[in-house]
């Protein structure tokens, strides 16, 4: 099931393709992006996490996490503008390309055309 959730919308008119992004166990991170490929729209969506960072705790490896050497972060998803690490692994990610019919069912695109 696609979600409502579309994170930039206002990308619409600038590219082609349409990602479904399913990050988490239970879905903790559920949303749709428009981007031109699939690193792109996790890129996307870890720095639009990023920027709520105060909202979503535990999302984010803490400065001292990074910082003691002990956290091997291979397996971790990273990304966005930054290169930021999430607490989620690679494993935990799911991103499917998507039609824009399929988001049509939740959300007018019309005016973004």
């Amino acid at each position: 099931m696609i979600t409502n959730n579309v994170l930039n919308i206002d990308n619409k008119p600038y590219v082609n393709n349409a990602y479904y992004v399913e990050v988490g166990a239970h879905r903790s991170i559920d949303c749709v992006v428009f981007a031109d490929n699939e690193q792109e729209a996790l890129d996307i969506v870890i720095d639009h996490y990023e920027a709520k960072r105060s909202e979503y705790e535990g999302f984010f490896f803490s400065d001292e996490e990074l910082l003691d050497g002990e956290t091997e972060l291979g397996d971790y998803i990273s990304g966005g503008n930054c290169g930021t690490y999430i607490t989620f692994t690679y494993d935990e990610c799911r991103i499917k390309e998507c039609s824009v019919d399929d988001i049509e069912i939740y959300i007018d695109l019309t005016p973004f055309n």
